[in-house]
C-alpha cells in the first residue's frame, strides 16, 4: 500500500521551482518518487519517525 498525501490538488500545487514536501504512506520498507520519469530520491521507512514514518 502506498498513499501520497494531500486529498486536495492545492495541497500538491505550487509555483514553478518551487520546492514542496512530499508525505507519504506506505507499508513499504523503501519508496521512491519519480516525476516525469526523472528519480527525486528514495527513502526507507522508519516506523519511530512521525509523521508517516520518515516518508516525507
Amino acid at each position: 500500500m502506498i498513499h501520497i498525501y494531500g486529498h486536495t490538488w492545492p495541497v500538491r500545487w505550487g509555483d514553478n521551482g518551487e520546492e514542496k514536501m512530499v508525505k507519504v504512506y506506505a507499508n513499504c520498507t523503501e519508496v521512491e518518487i519519480f516525476l516525469n520519469g526523472k528519480s527525486f530520491g528514495s527513502k526507507k521507512r522508519n516506523s519511530q519517525d512521525y509523521p508517516a514514518a520518515g516518508l516525507r
